[in-house]
């Protein structure tokens, strides 16, 4: 993240930024799975 280079809270928005793609990665799994009949 260049743009996040140099930022004070760069070790939390990386924890963010990770917690936020682990979230979007969870949610992409339930939508994944077959909904029920």
């Amino acid at each position: 993240m260049p743009w996040k280079k140099g930022a004070p809270d760069e070790a939390g928005a990386r924890r963010c930024w990770r917690h936020a793609g682990r979230a979007a990665g969870r949610a992409i799994g339930i939508a994944r799975l077959p909904s029920p009949p």
